[in-house]
């Protein structure tokens, strides 16, 4: 008898400790903008990852010869560098690009977009955004912009670029869209 009431009492201690675990990821995800996500995990409640990047170019060099003033798909390419995500459940995005030479000073723009049927494009956040400047050479990362309502679900995306001049060609090692 005495053993299964030793039993009992850490069985009742290992529950108070699991709450207090808890309680104390709950406090943490709420000052860390985390709520509505697994603590430990990093999920939300459809079990997306809490940070999760999509890369649209990486590893070799690819230059954008003669970037437009326009706005124009990735290196001028329609459909190549499109992909399809479910970006269900993540609520913000951010575009970061490696830019190994810089595009025309205007500035050039490197932004991302989504498409529920790839005719009509929109920008993730309704606007202009995420957005870089790749009138410099470095790493170039967005800030956070909310995702519109529209983008929340299984959609195509693609990079597009604007206010080049037509004659400088800017190169690129990475471009990504991170959301979470």
């Amino acid at each position: 008898m005495a053993e299964i009431e030793e039993l009992e009492t850490k069985v009742a201690d290992l529950g108070v400790l699991v709450a207090q675990a808890l309680e104390i990821a709950s406090y943490h995800a709420r000052e860390h903008g985390d709520e509505g996500h697994d603590p430990f995990t990093h999920s939300d409640v459809k079990g997306h990852s809490h940070h999760h990047a999509i890369t649209f170019l990486a590893g070799a060099v690819i230059t954008w010869t003669n970037m437009t003033a326009a706005l124009a798909e990735a290196f001028g390419v329609t459909t190549v560098h499109r992909l399809k995500f479910d970006l269900s459940g993540f609520h913000q995005a951010r575009i970061i690009v490696n830019v190994q030479a810089a595009g025309h000073s205007t500035p050039a723009l490197i932004r991302g977009q989504y498409s529920t049927d790839e005719s009509s494009w929109a920008y993730l956040d309704g606007t202009s955004a995420p957005s870089v400047d790749i009138s410099a050479t470095g790493t170039k990362v967005s800030g956070w912009v909310d995702l519109v309502a529209a983008a929340q679900d299984d959609v195509f995306l693609r990079i597009v670029g604007l206010d080049g001049d037509g004659i400088v060609d800017p190169q690129f090692g990475l471009i990504a869209i991170e959301v979470r």
